[in-house]
C-alpha cells in the first residue's frame, strides 16, 4: 500500500468496502459450469448429479 502509515486505517477501511463488494456482488450462472475449470469436472451436469437440480 502508498502512503504514509497515517492513511493506513483509511486504506484498511477501503479494502474492507472493496471486499464485501466482491462478496455481495458475485454470483455464478448455470452458464458458469461450462467453461474451465468447472467442464473439466463434468460440469453443470456433476453439479446436479451432487447436489440436485434445485441448485
Amino acid at each position: 500500500m502508498q502512503g504514509n502509515t497515517t492513511d493506513l486505517p483509511l486504506q484498511m477501511n477501503w479494502l474492507r468496502m472493496i471486499k464485501n463488494h466482491l462478496i455481495n456482488a458475485y454470483h455464478i450462472d448455470k452458464e458458469d459450469f461450462g467453461y474451465t475449470p468447472n467442464d473439466a469436472l463434468g460440469g453443470i451436469g456433476k453439479m446436479n448429479q451432487l447436489f440436485g437440480a434445485d441448485y
